[in-house]
């Protein structure tokens, strides 16, 4: 018998529309109407057309009364495969959010010209073509991963942290960082196994490294990228391309977790610590959380890849669900702590030491000097009384872009032109920090004779030849040198330490691990500032146990990620409704709830082990909330929908407040 009822799934951002709904398929639409389909179907006795994801086809409803009818099908292209939709509802209720903003986040915008040139006879020879050369190239590939490589020996359905060597390899395109390599050798043999690989990073530049060393190796046919930097047709054709049987490896930054790619073998996220792994938009899942089911669902390998190890995947490798393999501390640069003071008291940014060596290498090639801040002057003082300058309109940090600029705010963006000092009214600065651009400046001319070149948020350079040349650089923008760096000097070391945050430790020695792989392993390195404790961290190389003392003192405290976290926001009644329902489950702390600018916010602390009944409550009661809060007047006699409570479970930003 032919299926004639369709479950969906709304296209809707209220919570109290996350479920399936039952349509009848009517006799025009029958065949059109497939599982994973665009449909558009009537809400509200009719009086309104939705978007619409066919989940299921079924021949018999538990509804009793008449279905409503499907209006149309946008397109017949199965768009939510059924993987996919397990995925985003796992996702959902472990965030205590909504299946359609996850589907929002994992499916891009339809693009009919896009569709139909993705069809057309002449794209389905072309990519014949290219499985055909595919086929061969996978089939001379003789070489298997060796048994000291970090992604042998992985069981399907299990999970591994590692720690990656540091340095440079060689292409004929150019040098890409060493864990490429074998990033790229185990989704190759993955492929010829027949499996896709889902290779997950922060940054654009990781993904063109990554491609790069993923096309020395011939297999760049099967390689699909994904990521905002695309327009929105280009994205959709890599959707479409993703959806075909056919194995891949997908590229991309946090978004290529949800790829439905055919029989996913093997998922790569490297330098999960990120923070660009947030996610911003609702429901908030971290793209870790959002891997680790994806390979429960699918049964594959999933390795969390790194220069160093974060506490949540070392709290995976203490609780025996992940293995770790860590790199020898062979091939790692030689790094020498030092402290800013030098001459009997007297400060220097740049020890002597470390200032001589940098001298003296950057007569032979590329030096990189890591700084904490981007600009000129990210923090100024009153000239007089040394009193931290602030805007007069928030209240927030004043800092200057340039040398002959006027100081503005860092929040605002307010200029402070009529600045006066409100407790010595003296109207004169006085820099207290230095950024790139200062820090080039200065040493532009204690290096008259050498190239200076600056990278940051607002000078992006990827790559730097062999040549003798000094590189300013903020962390995360550090540009790759042919051979690698012949010095590298991290510089404010107590900016970073002096930060307020759960995870300011864990951030330094990541910031400061990751310009340091860029150096050659020959070379002397210098870390400036860092103190006593993670300086002997640096210089050891103690990666491993460092993470494992992170995890010891969070646990002491009961803190994520050995306990798991969600803050509520919103109304005060309804923050104290919503933490009512969650007291009595379990373990369950809460903090709060207190009221700031008129809303209130509380913090929910439990056990993994509780996290389905507590976010289930949470869930409930942003339904109940929504319910009750219908849609208001605004300004213009429209209306528009009331949100009153909202729910941030696994907060990355939440370590600020703790």
């Amino acid at each position: 018998m032919t299926a004639r009822i369709a479950q969906v799934l709304l296209d809707s951002p209220l919570p109290q529309l996350d479920h399936l709904f039952d349509y009848a398929v009517p006799d025009h639409l029958v065949g059109a109407v497939t599982m994973g389909c665009r449909v558009r179907v009537p809400l509200r006795m009719g009086n309104r057309v939705v978007d619409a994801f066919v989940v299921r086809l079924v021949e018999t409803s538990d509804f009793s009364g008449s279905l409503h009818e499907i209006e149309s099908v946008v397109t017949s292209v199965a768009v939510l495969p059924p993987q996919l939709y397990d995925l985003a509802r796992r996702v959902a209720d472990r965030q205590a959010g909504s299946a359609s903003d996850v589907l929002r986040l994992a499916i891009p915008p339809r693009y009919v010209r896009v569709e139909k040139a993705f069809g057309s006879e002449e794209a389905r020879n072309a990519r014949r073509d290219a499985r055909a050369r595919l086929t061969e190239t996978l089939s001379n590939r003789a070489e298997l991963i060796e048994s000291a490589h970090p992604f042998s020996n992985i069981e399907p359905g299990s999970c591994r942290s590692v720690i990656m060597p540091t340095g440079t390899s060689s292409l004929p395109s150019g040098d890409v960082p060493a864990w490429t390599i074998s990033v790229a050798q185990a989704a190759a043999d993955a492929l010829r196994g027949g499996e896709s690989s889902l290779i997950v990073v922060p940054s654009y530049r990781d993904s063109d490294d990554f491609i790069r060393a993923l096309t020395s190796l011939g297999v760049g046919d099967a390689l699909v990228r994904t990521d905002a930097r695309q327009s929105g047709g280009e994205r959709y054709a890599a959707y479409l391309r993703i959806l075909e049987r056919e194995p891949v490896i997908v590229v991309g930054n946090r978004s290529a977790t949800y790829a439905p790619a055919h029989n996913i073998g093997l998922i790569v996220m490297w330098d999960d610590g990120d923070s660009l792994f947030s996610e911003p938009l609702a429901p908030y899942a971290h793209a870790r959380d959002v891997a680790l089911v994806a390979s429960q669902l699918a049964g594959s390998r999933i390795v969390f890849a790194g220069n160093v190890a974060s506490v949540e995947a070392q709290r995976l490798v203490s609780l025996g669900f992940a293995s770790e393999w860590s790199a020898s501390r062979k091939s790692y640069p030689q790094v020498v702590p030092t402290d800013s003071l030098v001459n009997e008291g007297s400060r220097a940014r740049i020890p002597s030491v470390a200032w001589a060596h940098a001298r003296e290498q950057s007569a032979l090639g590329p030096v990189l000097l890591q700084v904490a801040r981007a600009g000129y002057a990210p923090a100024l003082c009153c000239k007089e009384c040394r009193v931290r300058a602030v805007c007069s309109t928030c209240s927030g940090p004043l800092s200057m872009p340039s040398a002959r600029s006027t100081p503005t705010c860092a929040w605002c963006g307010a200029m402070a032109a009529q600045w006066r000092c409100p407790d010595c009214a003296s109207t004169a600065f006085r820099l207290i920090s230095s950024g790139s651009e200062r820090t080039a400046e200065e040493l532009g001319r204690a290096f008259p004779n050498t190239r200076v070149i600056v990278a940051d948020g607002a000078h992006r350079v990827q790559n730097v030849l062999d040549e003798p040349c000094l590189v300013i650089a903020t962390p995360g923008a550090e540009p790759l040198a042919q051979n690698g760096y012949r010095c590298v000097v991290v510089l404010d070391g107590e900016s970073y330490r002096s930060r307020a945050g759960l995870r300011v430790d864990e951030d330094a020695v990541r910031h400061w691990c990751n310009a340091l792989a860029l150096a050659r392993h020959d070379a002397t390195c210098f870390l400036v500032g860092a103190g006593p404790q993670l300086g002997r961290v640096i210089a050891t190389w103690d990666l491993r146990g460092f993470a494992k003392r992170e995890l010891q003192q969070r646990a002491a405290l009961g803190l994520p990620p050995v306990r798991r976290a969600a803050t509520v926001t919103g109304p005060f009644a309804d923050v104290d409704s919503a933490c009512n329902n969650v007291r009595s489950i379990g373990r369950t702390r809460v903090m709060g709830p207190t009221s700031a600018q008129g809303d209130a916010r509380a913090i929910v602390l439990f056990d993994y082990r509780d996290g389905d009944a507590v976010t289930s409550a949470l869930r409930a009661s942003i339904v109940t909330t929504a319910t009750k809060s219908g849609r208001r007047k605004s300004g213009d006699s429209r209306t528009e929908r009331v949100v009153r409570l909202r729910v941030r479970v696994d907060d990355a930003e939440l370590g600020d407040s703790l």
